[in-house]
This record gives C-alpha cells, structure tokens and sequence, in this order.
C-alpha cells in the first residue's frame, strides 16, 4: 500500500492517510471495511451495518466504509466431540502443555483441509519478552484431547469478515513490542465482532506506552522480568525479581526493570531512591509530553494506584496504570497504599506543574508571527502545538505550522476562538520570530512524527528556543 496516498474523506481522528488502514478483503480481493491503526475505530461495507449504521464514513479505494458501534456481545465455551463441528471463522479453544505450564490457546479458523485433521487458525503468539506476533499456523486436530468453540450467539459477524479482519493482520512482517497482558482470546474475540475497548487498548494503547517505556528506561529496557502481578496489587508490600528499579503494572501485567547497573554507572547508588524516583517522574513527564492527560495521582486496591487514569491521545481509552520503585529488592508500598510514595508524589508533583505550565492566556489580537501557541485539538488530541505564521483578525484564522501524526509538518490556515494558550520563554532563550518561521518552515514536508521523541510539542520548542537547537 503506498503510504502517500491521502484519503479525501479522513477516518473521524483526522487520519487521512490509506497506510494507516488495516483493511479488510474477501478472497475476491473486495473491500469489506477496514481498522483504523491511529485510534481503533472500524469502518465496513454498507453490508455489515444492519440496524447500527451511520452517516459517518471514510473513503478507501474509491469505496466508502461507514462507522459502526461496538455491538453487546455475549459468548460460552462449548466442547465439541467430532471435528466435522469445526467451521470456517469459528473462533476455538484448545489446551497445550509447555513443560508444566498449562496454556490455553485461542484463534480464528481461516483454513480447512478436506479429509484431514489440519486446519489453518490465525492467532496472536508470544515471541519473546513483550514480543507479540500474529499469524497463520497450521493444527493437527488428531493431537489435541480437549477442542472447543466459541458460541457467540448472534451478535457474531459474517463469516466472511470474521476471516478478512483475521487474515489482514497476518501481513504484519516482525514482532511488536507490548507491555500489556494480551490473551489470544481479546484478538479471537476483535476478529469475531469487532473493534471494542479490550482491543484498542491492549494493542493500540499497549504498543505505544510500551514505546514511551522503552524511551525513559533506555538500555534497563533489556533487564525486564515478569513479575506476579495478582501478588503486587494484593499486598501490602513485596518482593521482587530484581534489587533495585522499577515496576510497572498495567492491564494485567508486572514487569520489574533492574536498574542497579545504570545507577552504578552514574554513580548514583548513594542516593538510589532519588535516582529511581527521577525516572517516575520522566514517566510522566514523557506522557504529557506526548499529549495523554493524567487524571490523578491516586490509589486503588487494583493494579493503577500510581496513575488514577491515562487517556491516550487519539485513542478514546483510559488505563489504570501503578509505576512504583523497587529498592532493596522490594516494592515499599504495593497498590493499594500507593498514594504518598514515590511514584504518588512524583505523579502529583506532575499535575501540579502542568496546572502551573508556561503558557498565558491571551486573545487573538495578541497573537504575533513566531509565537508558539497551543490550541485545544480533538477530543483524543486535546492539546496541538503550533507556530504563528500570520494573523488574520477580521476571520478569525491563524496560519499555522505544526506537526502532524497524518500529514507530516504542515502550513495552513486554522480557524479559533479566544482565549489562545501562548507558551512564554525566559528572556534570551528564544530566538527572533523571523527566526522561528524560518527554522518552521525548513522542515515543511517532513515526516517523521514519533509518539514519544518528535511530536507536535517538540517541533514547537525546536522551533522557538535556543536551548533546544
């Protein structure tokens, strides 16, 4: 798929771009619908929308595709005793042994071999640490003793859209890295009825907060071990797999990164709970930084009392998520009790400075080409950075250049409304405004969007200030 082909009538997060669409086709190569990969909305054939259509759609291929809601779904287990039961887009459930561990293994039938025991399932798999992977593999139905399938009742789609969501994401060439628990069954269960909350953040929301991860941990990112995560949320306090770092709990999973190595490094392990507790609060800084609004530094008695909640930008989802420091190989306080510990006073002293951020509120009359300005966006994108070009009071419209997750660094003409955030900066630390639009407009047409190193705060404050030169 040409990744510059626009899309005319953009997906409704502001995606216009046809890469960005999973999509979905028949044997015949006929479009059914299509997943949106920047916020999780799906859009289909007028033929699958029954009574939960709706006027919203998006262009693809010359073809609209119209949005529809997440339908009540409901859905049991049965056993089935002869194989001849197994049909294609049937999503089953079988039993394997890995050593002792019991898995218990979902997918979706793609496939079916006639007069054989073989079928072809699509399936997510487990490669690695974090590593996630979906493809088509074959199962001999002659060495499973336990098979089951999973009756949705009616709320399952067709057949034939059950196999194309499946089959669309077998295209994906390497592992993706994601910190979050992902059973085989939420995939199973996407491909069934499609796209819901369970889906949109266990991969959408999961690859990215494991990407933010990666960018604060660094090279600790390697030491990551899985931890209990039933045993963190319930007591009290614990002890963990490593000796001095951090834990992550987030949407059923606890991963422990051992940082003794990088304190040593920096000559820090005089002072280990200062050290670790700079890097809680890179966590959020890194997440606003990145446009997710952090409710609260509170508690609860489940895994997510470092954070109250975590809305993602684009993506119409919260997650709970608990950061906690680990010293002496031990989480001082578990969950629960979160509220006042490293990670509740780093993630409260958080909030309290982006209530207190540099921005001033001002009207448009004060608005000047060079200023850095931050306008409120989309409700998934509720803050988007930008440079003043010019000013046109008698409509209303500033002309702007930002940098865009659909289009790259773009100049245009946007419509507002007072009052305007403009971000200040310290006496000298700016440079002239002609300066400014000079350093804007020399990365027009680039696209290198990163949701964590070069977003559309990042390419204001490259633009504006001399420190970040």
């Amino acid at each position: 798929m040409d990744p510059d082909i626009i899309v005319h009538h953009p997906c409704s997060c502001g995606n216009n771009r046809e890469s960005k669409f999973k999509t979905y086709q028949n044997e015949r190569r006929e479009l059914l619908g299509a997943f949106c990969t920047v916020c999780g909305d799906e859009w289909l054939h007028k033929q699958f929308l029954g009574e939960a259509s709706s006027e919203n759609f998006v262009l693809l291929k010359h073809q609209q595709l119209y949005h529809r809601k997440r339908k009540e779904v409901s859905s049991s287990y049965c056993r089935i005793r002869d194989l001849t039961e197994i049909k294609l887009g049937d999503h089953i459930r079988w039993e394997e042994f890995q050593g002792k561990e019991q898995l218990f293994l979902e997918a979706i039938v793609v496939g079916l071999e006639a007069g054989d025991a073989l079928i072809s399932v699509v399936m997510m798999q487990k490669q690695g640490f974090c590593e996630l992977k979906i493809g088509r593999i074959l199962i001999n139905l002659s060495k499973i003793t336990k098979i089951e399938i999973v009756d949705y009742k009616p709320s399952a789609d067709p057949v034939e859209l059950v196999t194309a969501r499946a089959v669309a994401w077998c295209d994906e060439e390497s592992a993706v890295y994601n910190l979050f628990t992902m059973k085989s069954k939420v995939f199973a269960n996407y491909c069934k009825c499609g796209s819901g909350d369970k889906w949109k953040i266990t991969w959408l929301v999961g690859s990215q907060f494991t990407q933010i991860s990666m960018t604060v941990l660094g090279s600790s990112w390697r030491s990551g071990k899985e931890e209990d995560c039933q045993t963190i949320a319930e007591k009290g306090s614990t002890r963990t797999k490593i000796k001095t770092g951090i834990v992550i709990v987030a949407n059923g999973a606890a991963i422990g990164f051992d940082m003794d190595d990088v304190m040593k490094e920096k000559q820090e392990d005089r002072d280990a709970e200062n050290f670790i507790n700079g890097y809680i609060e890179r966590f959020g800084q890194v997440l606003t930084d990145c446009g997710c609004n952090i409710n609260g530094a509170l508690a609860h008695n489940i895994p997510g009392g470092g954070i109250d909640a975590i809305t993602f930008p684009t993506i119409d989802v919260q997650i709970s998520v608990f950061i906690a420091s680990v010293l002496k190989g031990k989480i001082p306080r578990a969950p629960q009790n979160a509220f006042g510990t490293p990670a509740g006073r780093a993630f409260g002293k958080l909030i309290h400075k982006s209530l207190k951020r540099e921005d001033e509120a001002v009207d448009l009359k004060d608005i000047h080409p060079g200023d850095h300005v931050v306008l409120p966006g989309r409700v998934r994108h509720p803050r988007c950075h930008a440079i003043v070009v010019s000013v046109n009071n008698k409509t209303n419209k500033i002309k702007l250049i930002r940098n865009t997750f659909e289009r790259g660094v773009v100049e245009e003409w946007v419509e507002v409304s007072s009052p305007i955030l403009r971000v200040t900066y310290p006496l000298g630390q700016a440079y002239p405004a002609e300066t400014v639009i000079e350093r804007a407009r020399s990365k027009l047409g680039e696209r290198r969007y990163l949701f964590a190193r070069y977003n559309c705060k990042h390419f204001a404050v490259w633009c504006e200030s001399k420190e970040q030169a």
